[in-house]
């Protein structure tokens, strides 16, 4: 065989890679557009009072995370620990007052010092009798829960140096925040290999999430607690956002979410954004609009020896 025709075997893996790699990003990018036609097309023809609530194990576990919720609510106030309902939680309390009706957990944001003091208290307070407390795979949520089907995640939020005024600033901003999410999840990534591999060589530059949110985003300036504006920690992105590519790099403005108000959720009232609307509308774009939902929670139904379980805690009022 001529050795001028024998192709270079480094390259054709090269070029295979990366044409599957650019087929991969078009497929994605195909999905997320077929999303969007879905969510149009769902939305004309749906109104949201005609869905029904949950019933069965669903419903069971969601009166069992609202249980959990109001245990957490009063572990935190007693100890001065600031917090307020997020995402689908706080979605479902601002569209009905409930629960949308397919989740199955409840979300809620605390500012990063009241976020790293909740890991504590929460820690010393529920690992016992069923509970126990544990941090997500996707990134660093924090997660309560009982019989491990009942959760209440905790999600960590920054504070920047600056309010946001112009659109290069923003642009600027976006820009940075993607940086730095992309190199924590490089970082976690390191980290697996090194688990693996103690020796091997990675790419990072960073050692933590802090440090790459500090040097990324802040630019090592100092946070203005009272008015600089405010975004959601690099440290988790869930597996369907990471396969999507999508990043939480809208910044809300300090004013959004404080002082914290309150709002209605299954007949309690909890702490929630001082802007509700402003809130949900930066985070999910027209929020009154009734999407499919793509995020479904598809957790294992209670066994025999859970439900008895679960129903003596729903029904434990102290």
């Amino acid at each position: 065989m001529n050795p001028q025709n024998t192709p270079d075997l480094l390259s054709y893996i090269s070029d295979f890679y990366r044409t599957t790699d650019t087929k991969l990003n078009h497929l994605t990018k195909s999905v997320e557009q077929l999303k969007k036609h879905i969510t149009l097309l769902y939305a004309l023809r749906t109104n949201i009072t005609d869905i029904p609530p949950a019933t069965g194990h669903l419903q069971m576990k969601q009166k069992g995370c609202l249980k959990l919720l109001r245990l957490i609510d009063k572990t935190l106030k007693d100890a001065g620990i600031e917090y307020f309902l997020g995402y689908g939680t706080l979605l479902g309390a601002a569209r009905g007052g409930g629960f949308i009706p397919w989740d199955d957990d409840i979300d809620i944001c605390l500012m990063r010092k009241d976020f790293d003091r909740a890991v504590t208290v929460l820690t010393e307070k529920f690992n016992h009798n069923g509970f126990f407390t544990t941090w997500g795979l996707s990134g660093d949520i924090f997660k309560v829960l009982y019989t491990n089907k009942i959760c209440v995640d905790l999600f960590p939020w920054d504070t920047y140096h600056s309010r946001i005024k112009t659109n290069d600033e923003r642009t600027n901003f976006i820009n940075r925040y993607i940086q730095a999410m992309n190199t924590a999840r490089q970082l976690e990534a390191d980290k697996r290999i090194l688990a693996e591999n103690p020796n091997a060589i990675v790419a990072s530059t960073h050692d933590s999430y802090a440090q790459i949110r500090d040097d990324i985003i802040m630019d090592n300036i100092l946070p203005d607690f009272e008015n600089g504006d405010i975004f959601e920690g690099i440290d988790w992105q869930t597996f369907p956002e990471r396969a999507s590519h999508f990043y939480h790099a809208n910044p809300f403005h300090h004013e959004y979410i404080f002082p914290l108000g309150e709002i209605q959720f299954c007949g309690h009232t909890f702490p929630a954004p001082h802007n509700v609307d402003a809130v949900l509308t930066t985070r999910f774009g027209d929020w009154h609009t009734l999407r499919p939902d793509f995020g479904r929670h598809n957790g294992e139904p209670f066994t025999y020896e859970e439900v008895a379980l679960v129903r003596e805690f729903i029904g434990n009022n102290q």
